[in-house]
Order: C-alpha cells, then structure tokens, then sequence
C-alpha cells in the first residue's frame, strides 16, 4: 500500500540523519546505498547533497511510487530487486544504510554481504521506528486492544526495551565491526481514526483482519469514542559502526 505507506508512516528525525553523516564523514561523490527504499521517506535526506545514491528496494509497488516521486533527481539510481540477489561490486561504498528494513533480510547473510560491500572503515547505519500504543492510563489504546482481543488478534504491543538495543549491536561486533554506536530518539504523533487505518494496512501482519469491514468500524469507533484521536509513541534506535 504505497501511497498510505508515504502518507502516514512516520518521518525520521533530521537529528538522526545528521548523526549519521558526522560520525560516517561522508562527502560529495561518496557512493551510498540504501537497502529496502520504500516509498523513498529516508532517501531523501541523502539526495540533496551531491552523493552518489544507490537504492534497491524488493517491493514493485514501492519501487514505482518513489521511481515517480523521484524520478528528477540527480546521482539517484533506484533498483527494483532483492538485495540478497542483486551484485554490488565489495569496497564500493563509503556508507550503507537501512531504515525500518534490514530485519527482512536474513541476517546470516545479510551482515556479512554489506562488510564485503563497505570500503576500509565504511560506515554500517541501521535504524528502525517503533510505536507504542498500548500505554495503559490512556482509554482509546485500552478501547483497542478489546477490539484486537475480539478478531483473535493475540501479539501483544510492547515498549521498546535494551534487549532489542543488544540484539543488533552483538550482530554488529559478532560480523567484524566495530567501534560501534547507538542512539535513541524519541516522538510522539496523534492520528485521526481514517489515518490510523490507513496506518495499520502498511503492516503485513494486518492485511488479514483489514480484509474485515466490522474490524476497521470497531477500530474507527473506539478511537472516536475516546476523544476522536489516537497518541501514538515513537522510538526511533540508529547504529552506527565501520568496518
């Protein structure tokens, strides 16, 4: 769903990107990648400074969305492949990225390949958004889960958590890389109940219970029941590390 995916994911913060590119000190005519563009959301942020940008994303509608939206830029080149498959020279890039993506890709092979990728002391970003919506003071979040509990939807919202922050960071070092850091970033967004659907049909392990028309009215209505808007928090974790 590639224009609510553009419409109402959330954007990453400025900060985050600055941080990339100081700890990365990438310049004019580096070559960067991207793996897993989307719509073209943190694309962006890397397009407007002379780099040359490689992204690959698998999605064909995702693909074509940002082959449109960005179809006038310059030193982007966009590519519509898996990245497991696709055949990037190794030492070609001075930054590798990935935004709320990396975990699709197995990462037995997927660590490794973007080493091989890197030049001498590249630079490794990945970063990931996650949103919490299941504070229990606040009444349209406890509307909702009765409603997930009522279509037999079981998995649990739960906070971001240092276990995560671990995960990734032992991946980091076990795969060669090192002088590895992380950052955490925080936001918070309010929603109207027609943008929280549109929000929810970006996420794969609803398709199913969207298929549902009583399950987006039960939604629509908890959330207009309880003051009309839905607060949705943000963590956003980034790591950094060279190879």
């Amino acid at each position: 769903n590639a224009a609510a995916y553009h419409r109402v994911r959330p954007f990453y913060p400025i900060a985050l990107f600055d941080d990339i590119k100081k700890y990365s000190c990438i310049n004019p005519n580096d070559n960067i990648l991207e793996i897993g563009f989307g719509t073209g959301q943190a694309t962006r942020a890397f397009i407007n400074d002379d780099y040359h940008v490689y992204a690959i994303e698998k999605g064909k509608n995702l693909y074509e969305y940002a082959q449109q939206s960005l179809r006038n830029v310059n030193k982007l080149v966009l590519i519509n492949n898996d990245y497991l498959k696709h055949q990037f020279p190794n030492d070609h890039f001075q930054l590798i990225y990935s935004a709320t993506a990396f975990h699709w890709l197995d990462e037995r092979l997927s660590y490794p390949l973007v080493y091989d990728q890197l030049k001498e002391k590249g630079t490794i970003a990945l970063f990931w958004n996650h949103p919490f919506v299941a504070d229990k003071s606040d009444q349209v979040h406890q509307a909702i889960q009765m409603v997930y509990k009522q279509y037999g939807y079981k998995k649990e919202p739960i906070p971001f958590s240092k276990e995560q922050l671990n995960k990734v960071t032992n991946l980091l070092a076990s795969n060669n890389f090192r002088e590895i850091v992380t950052k955490l970033y925080h936001n918070a967004r309010t929603m109207t109940a027609l943008d929280y659907i549109d929000l929810l049909s970006t996420y794969s392990d609803h398709h199913i219970l969207l298929n549902h028309n009583e399950f987006k009215k039960a939604i629509i209505k908890a959330i207009n029941d309880n003051g009309n808007m839905i607060k949705i928090y943000d963590t956003i974790d980034l790591y950094l590390a060279k190879k």
